[in-house]
């Protein structure tokens, strides 16, 4: 079986083609960080929470005191 005769691409289409891989990259890039970020904020705000409520008596009749 003969592999057919692969023709050069032009080199607007080469740009073209990189242009819009590296965008994505950069985008998909933004959002990993993005994503990291909530979820090291939301670590730090679970542990804030936890840090404060220890030791105190569980239960909502105990919020007044």
């Amino acid at each position: 079986m003969e592999t057919p005769e692969k023709t050069p691409l032009p080199n607007k289409m080469i740009a073209e083609t990189y242009h819009f891989l590296a965008a994505q990259q950069e985008y998909m890039t933004q959002r990993i960080e993005a994503s990291l970020e909530r979820k090291s904020y939301r670590k730090e705000q679970r542990e804030r929470r936890y840090k404060e409520r220890k030791g105190k008596p569980k239960g909502k009749r105990y919020e007044g005191s």
